[in-house]
Protein backbone atom coordinates (compact mmCIF):
# COMPACT_ATOMS: atom_id res chain seq x y z
CA UNK A 1 0.00 0.00 0.00
CA UNK A 2 1.29 3.26 -0.73
CA UNK A 3 0.74 5.83 1.91
CA UNK A 4 1.58 9.51 -0.40
CA UNK A 5 1.01 9.09 -4.16
CA UNK A 6 1.50 12.08 -6.20
CA UNK A 7 -0.08 12.25 -9.72
CA UNK A 8 1.44 15.31 -12.38
CA UNK A 9 1.70 18.15 -9.06
CA UNK A 10 2.55 21.02 -9.95
CA UNK A 11 2.89 24.56 -8.35
CA UNK A 12 3.33 27.53 -10.07
CA UNK A 13 4.06 31.22 -8.66
CA UNK A 14 3.36 33.95 -11.26
CA UNK A 15 6.63 33.52 -13.89
CA UNK A 16 8.00 30.53 -11.67
CA UNK A 17 7.62 27.02 -12.15
CA UNK A 18 8.15 25.77 -8.83
CA UNK A 19 7.05 21.86 -9.30
CA UNK A 20 6.20 20.24 -12.26
CA UNK A 21 4.41 17.17 -13.28
CA UNK A 22 5.84 15.25 -10.22
CA UNK A 23 4.96 11.82 -9.75
CA UNK A 24 5.88 10.13 -5.84
CA UNK A 25 5.46 7.13 -4.76
CA UNK A 26 5.96 6.65 -1.05
CA UNK A 27 5.65 2.61 0.36
CA UNK A 28 3.45 2.62 3.80
CA UNK A 29 6.59 1.23 6.25
CA UNK A 30 9.38 2.42 4.42
CA UNK A 31 12.00 5.28 4.88
CA UNK A 32 11.34 7.59 1.75
CA UNK A 33 14.41 10.04 1.22
CA UNK A 34 12.97 12.88 -0.68
CA UNK A 35 16.06 14.72 -2.12
CA UNK A 36 17.07 17.70 -4.57
CA UNK A 37 19.75 20.96 -4.66
CA UNK A 38 18.50 23.77 -2.85
CA UNK A 39 15.66 25.64 -4.85
CA UNK A 40 14.75 22.51 -6.23
CA UNK A 41 11.13 22.22 -5.21
CA UNK A 42 11.23 20.15 -1.67
CA UNK A 43 9.72 22.47 0.33
CA UNK A 44 7.21 23.55 -1.86
CA UNK A 45 6.33 20.09 -2.82
CA UNK A 46 5.72 19.01 1.24
CA UNK A 47 3.61 22.22 1.84
CA UNK A 48 1.05 20.87 -0.64
CA UNK A 49 1.01 17.73 0.70
CA UNK A 50 0.49 19.19 3.89
CA UNK A 51 -2.06 21.46 2.59
CA UNK A 52 -0.17 24.47 3.46
CA UNK A 53 0.28 25.21 -0.33
CA UNK A 54 -2.42 24.83 -3.02
CA UNK A 55 -1.47 22.88 -6.05
CA UNK A 56 -1.86 24.48 -9.54
CA UNK A 57 -2.44 20.88 -11.02
CA UNK A 58 -2.39 16.88 -10.39
CA UNK A 59 -3.08 15.09 -7.34
CA UNK A 60 -2.22 14.04 -4.20
CA UNK A 61 -3.44 10.54 -2.20
CA UNK A 62 -2.31 10.12 1.82
CA UNK A 63 -3.63 6.32 2.55
CA UNK A 64 -5.00 5.47 -0.74
CA UNK A 65 -7.64 8.76 -0.73
CA UNK A 66 -7.59 12.42 -2.22
CA UNK A 67 -6.21 15.32 -0.28
CA UNK A 68 -9.02 17.57 -2.06
CA UNK A 69 -11.71 15.93 -0.56
CA UNK A 70 -10.60 14.29 2.97
CA UNK A 71 -7.46 16.67 4.03
CA UNK A 72 -8.28 17.34 7.36
CA UNK A 73 -9.12 13.96 8.04
CA UNK A 74 -6.16 12.65 6.36
CA UNK A 75 -3.69 14.98 7.91
CA UNK A 76 -4.96 13.86 11.55
CA UNK A 77 -2.67 10.68 10.56
CA UNK A 78 0.27 13.10 9.37
CA UNK A 79 2.44 14.29 11.84
CA UNK A 80 5.80 16.55 10.54
CA UNK A 81 8.57 18.76 11.63
CA UNK A 82 9.77 21.58 10.24
CA UNK A 83 12.55 23.82 10.13
CA UNK A 84 11.96 26.74 12.65
CA UNK A 85 9.84 24.51 15.60
CA UNK A 86 8.03 26.97 17.91
CA UNK A 87 8.94 26.24 21.47
CA UNK A 88 8.47 28.16 24.10
CA UNK A 89 12.16 28.60 25.88
CA UNK A 90 11.18 28.75 29.38
CA UNK A 91 9.20 25.87 29.69
CA UNK A 92 10.07 22.34 29.86
CA UNK A 93 10.23 19.90 27.17
CA UNK A 94 7.86 18.13 28.85
CA UNK A 95 5.37 21.25 29.49
CA UNK A 96 6.04 22.14 26.09
CA UNK A 97 4.37 19.12 25.74
CA UNK A 98 1.66 18.65 27.16
CA UNK A 99 1.10 22.31 25.99
CA UNK A 100 0.97 21.09 22.16
CA UNK A 101 -1.17 18.25 23.15
CA UNK A 102 -3.89 20.05 24.99
CA UNK A 103 -4.01 22.02 21.36
CA UNK A 104 -4.38 18.23 19.31
CA UNK A 105 -7.16 16.92 21.54
CA UNK A 106 -7.64 15.50 25.60
CA UNK A 107 -6.23 12.29 24.32
CA UNK A 108 -2.56 13.30 23.37
CA UNK A 109 -1.78 14.50 27.19
CA UNK A 110 -2.01 10.92 27.47
CA UNK A 111 1.19 10.52 25.12
CA UNK A 112 3.47 12.96 26.41
CA UNK A 113 5.58 10.51 28.84
CA UNK A 114 4.76 7.82 25.77
CA UNK A 115 6.67 10.01 23.56
CA UNK A 116 9.21 11.36 25.25
CA UNK A 117 10.43 7.64 26.04
CA UNK A 118 10.44 6.64 22.53
CA UNK A 119 13.00 10.07 21.49
CA UNK A 120 14.81 9.32 24.68
CA UNK A 121 14.22 12.74 26.40
CA UNK A 122 12.76 11.01 29.93
CA UNK A 123 15.05 11.74 32.33
CA UNK A 124 15.52 15.78 30.61
CA UNK A 125 11.97 16.28 30.61
CA UNK A 126 11.68 18.61 33.10
CA UNK A 127 14.92 20.58 31.50
CA UNK A 128 13.99 24.06 29.73
CA UNK A 129 13.51 23.40 26.40
CA UNK A 130 16.21 27.01 26.22
CA UNK A 131 18.58 24.69 27.43
CA UNK A 132 18.93 21.49 25.21
CA UNK A 133 20.88 20.91 22.79
CA UNK A 134 20.13 21.24 18.75
CA UNK A 135 20.17 17.41 18.74
CA UNK A 136 17.63 16.99 22.32
CA UNK A 137 15.42 20.09 20.24
CA UNK A 138 14.99 18.36 17.05
CA UNK A 139 14.37 15.42 19.08
CA UNK A 140 11.53 16.84 21.19
CA UNK A 141 9.93 18.21 17.53
CA UNK A 142 9.65 14.76 16.99
CA UNK A 143 8.23 13.52 19.97
CA UNK A 144 5.76 16.58 19.33
CA UNK A 145 5.18 15.43 15.59
CA UNK A 146 3.84 11.80 17.61
CA UNK A 147 1.45 12.99 20.19
CA UNK A 148 -1.73 12.22 17.63
CA UNK A 149 0.56 8.76 17.25
CA UNK A 150 0.47 9.66 13.56
CA UNK A 151 1.09 6.39 10.79
CA UNK A 152 3.07 8.81 8.54
CA UNK A 153 6.12 11.50 9.60
CA UNK A 154 7.52 13.99 7.32
CA UNK A 155 10.53 15.24 8.56
CA UNK A 156 12.34 18.27 6.77
CA UNK A 157 15.84 18.69 7.21
CA UNK A 158 16.18 17.11 11.17
CA UNK A 159 19.49 16.15 11.24
CA UNK A 160 20.22 19.95 9.57
CA UNK A 161 22.85 21.71 12.21
CA UNK A 162 23.28 19.06 14.45
CA UNK A 163 26.85 17.20 15.71
CA UNK A 164 27.92 13.70 14.77
CA UNK A 165 26.01 12.32 17.86
CA UNK A 166 23.07 14.45 17.07
CA UNK A 167 22.62 13.16 13.62
CA UNK A 168 23.56 9.73 14.75
CA UNK A 169 20.59 10.01 17.52
CA UNK A 170 18.04 11.51 14.91
CA UNK A 171 19.42 8.11 12.82
CA UNK A 172 18.25 5.70 15.32
CA UNK A 173 15.26 7.44 16.35
CA UNK A 174 14.20 7.08 12.72
CA UNK A 175 15.10 3.48 12.20
CA UNK A 176 13.04 2.85 16.01
CA UNK A 177 10.24 4.78 14.19
CA UNK A 178 10.37 2.21 11.11
CA UNK A 179 10.36 -0.81 13.56
CA UNK A 180 7.29 0.92 14.98
CA UNK A 181 5.19 0.61 11.38
CA UNK A 182 5.96 4.46 10.87
CA UNK A 183 6.84 5.86 7.45
CA UNK A 184 9.14 8.71 7.24
CA UNK A 185 8.94 10.96 4.46
CA UNK A 186 12.75 12.98 4.83
CA UNK A 187 13.51 15.63 3.39
CA UNK A 188 17.16 16.39 3.49
CA UNK A 189 20.86 17.63 1.70
CA UNK A 190 22.64 15.41 4.28
CA UNK A 191 23.59 12.35 1.55
CA UNK A 192 25.40 10.10 3.90
CA UNK A 193 22.45 10.21 6.90
CA UNK A 194 20.30 9.63 3.84
CA UNK A 195 21.61 6.48 2.33
CA UNK A 196 22.32 5.04 5.96
CA UNK A 197 18.31 4.86 6.75
CA UNK A 198 16.17 4.95 3.59
CA UNK A 199 15.14 2.23 1.89
CA UNK A 200 13.65 4.46 -1.28
CA UNK A 201 14.42 7.77 -2.86
CA UNK A 202 13.69 10.40 -5.00
CA UNK A 203 15.56 13.45 -6.11
CA UNK A 204 13.68 16.24 -8.42
CA UNK A 205 16.14 19.06 -9.82
CA UNK A 206 13.81 22.63 -11.04
CA UNK A 207 10.63 20.59 -9.75
CA UNK A 208 10.86 17.97 -12.10
CA UNK A 209 11.53 14.33 -10.71
CA UNK A 210 14.88 13.20 -12.25
CA UNK A 211 15.47 9.63 -9.91
CA UNK A 212 13.33 7.37 -8.16
CA UNK A 213 13.56 3.94 -6.98
CA UNK A 214 14.75 1.26 -4.49
CA UNK A 215 18.18 3.00 -2.87
CA UNK A 216 20.51 0.42 -3.08
CA UNK A 217 19.21 -0.60 -6.51
CA UNK A 218 19.90 3.23 -7.50
CA UNK A 219 23.06 3.37 -5.78
CA UNK A 220 24.53 0.20 -7.52
CA UNK A 221 28.24 0.16 -7.28
CA UNK A 222 28.38 4.09 -6.18
CA UNK A 223 28.05 5.91 -3.09
CA UNK A 224 24.70 8.10 -3.12
CA UNK A 225 26.27 11.46 -3.28
CA UNK A 226 28.06 10.20 -6.60
CA UNK A 227 24.83 9.27 -8.14
CA UNK A 228 22.71 12.21 -6.82
CA UNK A 229 25.64 14.81 -8.49
CA UNK A 230 25.29 12.17 -11.34
CA UNK A 231 21.73 12.84 -12.07
CA UNK A 232 21.92 16.70 -11.20
CA UNK A 233 24.38 17.11 -13.37
CA UNK A 234 23.14 15.38 -16.27
CA UNK A 235 19.96 17.61 -16.32
CA UNK A 236 22.37 20.61 -16.24
CA UNK A 237 23.97 19.86 -19.70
Amino acid sequence: MLTLRTEHLSKRFGHIQAVLDLNLAVEEGKIFGFLGPNGSGKTTTIGMVLGLITPSGGRIELFGRDTKTHLKSLLSQVGSVLEGNSFYPYLSGRDNLKLFARILNHRADSRVEEVLEMVKLTSRAGDKYGAYSQGMKQRLGIACALLSDPSFLILDEPTNGLDPRGMREIRELMLDLRKRGKTILLSSHLLHEVEQVCDHIAIIKEGTLVAQGETAELVKDKNLESFFLEVTEEEEE
